[in-house]
């Protein structure tokens, strides 16, 4: 999956809808955004995840997030339903 958010480091300009990526990406301690697509950094995703309060970001950048960490074009009818998703998903 390409996508304008492979490179991107902390504190590059963004894209309006990356926030979600950079919070998690922050979280699991990744110095690039594209590290988050290792498997195994998956654990330490589903921590962050649920750290998270979900409501704060838009479905958009869930459907999003979900599809850039996973490889699989997803998309999800609530911010919940693409957290748990995340939370079972394995590679």
């Amino acid at each position: 999956m390409t996508s304008g958010l492979s490179f991107a480091k902390h504190g590059e300009t963004k894209l309006p809808h990356d926030e979600l990526l950079e919070e998690i990406s922050r979280k699991v301690d990744c110095m690039y955004i594209s590290d988050l697509q290792h498997s195994n950094l998956l654990p330490l995703i589903r921590t962050a995840v649920k750290k998270l309060s979900i409501d704060r970001y838009s479905l958009r950048e869930w459907n999003d997030a979900v599809s850039y960490i996973t490889g699989k074009d997803c998309e999800f009818k609530s911010q919940k339903e693409a957290a748990d998703y995340l939370m079972k998903y394995r590679f």
